[in-house]
């Protein structure tokens, strides 16, 4: 049960990853599922398999309030 997010070049997921935890959210930075990462530093794997549709929902938003804020710094 994962989901894939795909990020304009200049988001990189493994800096953010700790603005992610402050917000009780986390992630998987996708390059770890490519056999070739380089170029794969804005991918993200997300996990859903153990959470109800409230916490998946608020999570979503935090994870979306992030990343808006990060592709807005672009």
């Amino acid at each position: 049960m994962f989901i894939w997010g795909k990020f304009p070049k200049g988001v990189d997921v493994l800096k953010t990853f700790p603005e992610a935890i402050e917000r009780k959210v986390a992630y998987i930075q996708g390059s770890v599922f490519f056999a070739e990462p380089e170029g794969t530093e804005n991918y993200i794997r997300l996990n859903y398999s153990y959470a109800n549709a409230e916490q998946i929902d608020a999570g979503i938003k935090r994870l979306g309030g992030l990343f808006k804020e990060k592709i807005a710094a672009l």
